[in-house]
């Protein structure tokens, strides 16, 4: 039986933000600083985003869209 893409986004999102936060942990620069670790995850989720859809680009823009919203100078990191 073939596992619908639709069915495997959503756990592909899940499953790389989970990595990213785990490995956020241990790294102490990541682990206590909360504007890093959401750098982390975000990145960790354009990944997983790029993994579910087979859209890297889409991936890259979904982690700019969301870095965006809450800093300019990540954002800017991001793109350079």
């Amino acid at each position: 039986m073939l596992i619908s893409n639709q069915i495997t986004e959503g756990p592909m999102v899940h499953i790389a933000c989970c990595i990213g936060n785990i490995l956020s942990y241990l790294f102490p620069k990541y682990g206590r600083n909360e504007a890093k670790k959401r750098e982390i995850l975000s990145a960790a989720a354009a990944a997983g985003v790029s993994v579910a859809f087979g859209a890297p680009v889409g991936g890259v823009l979904f982690s700019l869209e969301e870095v965006s919203y809450s800093d300019s100078i990540a954002c800017f990191r991001l793109i350079f």
